[in-house]
């Protein structure tokens, strides 16, 4: 019997999130991993400032190598115009 479209998303969907997407970690991850407390990047996504997240259903998760591009200083140019400090 042929596995359907909707089989295939199921058993996706049970995946961990490591197998089903190894460059996507989960904000608390990403903070743990950096240093900072969820709370923060998820004020900084909110803002525009953390540009590395994602929004994939009704969750929010970090592209590694964004995230890697981000913190380097490696971002387009509007991701660094956002995390420059503003001058009045």
């Amino acid at each position: 019997m042929p596995t359907t479209s909707a089989q295939s998303l199921a058993a996706i969907k049970r995946l961990p999130d490591q197998l089903a997407a190894p460059d996507l970690i989960s904000v608390p991850d990403t903070a743990r991993r950096i240093g900072l407390h969820a709370d923060t990047l998820y004020r900084l996504r909110r803002t525009g400032q953390f540009t590395p997240a994602i929004h994939i259903g009704g969750r929010w998760k970090v592209s590694v190598p964004r995230l890697e591009r981000y913190l380097h200083g490696e971002g387009s140019i509007s991701d660094k115009q956002s995390v420059q400090p503003q001058h009045g």
